[in-house]
């Protein structure tokens, strides 16, 4: 019935963790291009920003899930006082 979808649907939502952010700043050394998140993530939930600005991926970054925790692999090498943040879904 409708009904019962109103409250699966409802549980559903009720289990979904909101993004989780990590802020990898302090781990910048100037010549690192490797950071961890922390955490596990979903595959493809990672959104990578860059002294504000989103990163696209493959293209500025790639997600490590081999590893626990998960990492992620910018394609450059950022300097010491900018700003990463990671976004993302953590299982």
């Amino acid at each position: 019935t409708a009904e019962d979808a109103k409250t699966t649907a409802q549980s559903a939502a009720a289990t979904v963790a909101p993004p989780k952010t990590v802020d990898v700043s302090t781990a910048i050394t100037g010549s690192n291009m490797l950071f961890s998140a922390n955490a596990e993530f979903v595959q493809d939930s990672l959104a990578v920003y860059y002294n504000g600005q989103r990163l696209r991926n493959p293209a500025e970054f790639s997600e490590d899930r081999t590893s626990s925790p998960h990492k992620v692999q910018l394609t450059f090498t950022p300097d010491i006082g900018d700003s990463l943040i990671l976004v993302f879904s953590s299982l």
